[in-house]
C-alpha cells in the first residue's frame, strides 16, 4: 500500500500525517483543471488546506488514516478549486505514485515556491515533481496572509512588541497555549493585534506580529531582516494583522 506523507508544521515541530495518494485530477501541466479521477479516493486537510489521493485499492487503509488525523474522506479525487499546484511522488518500482495537492493559504507551504520545495526536498517524501498551475503566484502571496477563521489563538511576548498568531488546530488540546506559557507569553484565544503593526512575518503555521515601541523598536526594515532569518519565511510590511471588530458607535443624542 502506498501512503503519501504530509510534513505539516505545527508549533514548529514536524508531524507526519499519513494521506492517501494517487492521480489528481487533471494532467500535470494543468494542475486546477481537468475532469476528477474517478478510481480515486482523497483525504482532505481543510484546516491545513492540503489533499492527498490514493488508488482507489488502497480505500481501506487511506480512510482509517484519514480519520486518524480528522480528514474528510472521499471515494473521489481531490477538489480542483483553488489548487496552487500538484506533487506527484516519485515513482517507486511496482508502486503507483501517489500525489499531494496544495490549496491558497494552505498553512504549510502558502507560496508556490514553498510547495515546490516541500515537494522536491520534504525529508519524509523527497523527489517529487511539482507543477504549479498556471499563473497562481500572486494570488498564492495574497491569500497567504491567515484569514480570521484560520487563526486559533495568539501569544504576545512579555515586552508586547511581538505576537504570534497560532494557525490551525494544535495535534493536541492546549498546546498552543502551554507553548506560550513556556516562552513567558500572555496567551489569548483571539487573534493578535493590529493597533502600530509593522509588519506580519507569515512563517509555516504561524504569523509573527511586529509593533512599534518596546525595547526592539521594529522598523519594517529590521522586522524583515528577522522574519527572513528562517528559510522559507516571508514579510508582508503594514497593518495587515487580523483586525478587532470594531466598537458599536454610541447613538447621538440631540442637543436640546
Amino acid at each position: 500500500m502506498k501512503l503519501s506523507l504530509i510534513a505539516v508544521v505545527a508549533s514548529g515541530l514536524i508531524v507526519t500525517v499519513t494521506g492517501c495518494s494517487k492521480s489528481s485530477a487533471g494532467s500535470d501541466n494543468a494542475a486546477g483543471s481537468g475532469a476528477a479521477a474517478s478510481n480515486a479516493v482523497s483525504c482532505t486537510m481543510e484546516d491545513m488546506g492540503i489533499c492527498s489521493e490514493d488508488p482507489a485499492s488502497e480505500e481501506l487503509g487511506a480512510s482509517l488514516a484519514c480519520s486518524m488525523f480528522k480528514g474528510k474522506f472521499a471515494k473521489t479525487a481531490c477538489p480542483t478549486d483553488k489548487r496552487i499546484g500538484v506533487c506527484t511522488e516519485k515513482k517507486e518500482a511496482g508502486k503507483e505514485p501517489g500525489k499531494k495537492v496544495y490549496y491558497l493559504g494552505n498553512l504549510s507551504a502558502p507560496f508556490v515556491s514553498d510547495a515546490q520545495k516541500d515537494c522536491t526536498d520534504n525529508p519524509l517524501s523527497p523527489g517529487g515533481t511539482f507543477a504549479a498551475v498556471a499563473g497562481i503566484e500572486e494570488a498564492a502571496k495574497t491569500a497567504a496572509m491567515p484569514q480570521p477563521s484560520q487563526i486559533t489563538g495568539s501569544c504576545t511576548m512579555s515586552s508586547g512588541e511581538k505576537c504570534d498568531d497560532y494557525l490551525g488546530k494544535p495535534m493536541m488540546e492546549g498546546e498552543h497555549e502551554s507553548t506560550c506559557k513556556e516562552l513567558s507569553g500572555k496567551w489569548s484565544a483571539t487573534a493578535c493585534g493590529a493597533t502600530k503593526l509593522v509588519g506580519t512575518c507569515r512563517g509555516s503555521s504561524s504569523a509573527s506580529r511586529y509593533y512599534a515601541g518596546g525595547p526592539s523598536a521594529w522598523k519594517a526594515t529590521d522586522a524583515q531582516k528577522d522574519c527572513e532569518i528562517m528559510p522559507g519565511n516571508h514579510f508582508f510590511p503594514g497593518p495587515a494583522a487580523a483586525t478587532p471588530a470594531a466598537p458599536t458607535p454610541k447613538k447621538k443624542t440631540a442637543a436640546r
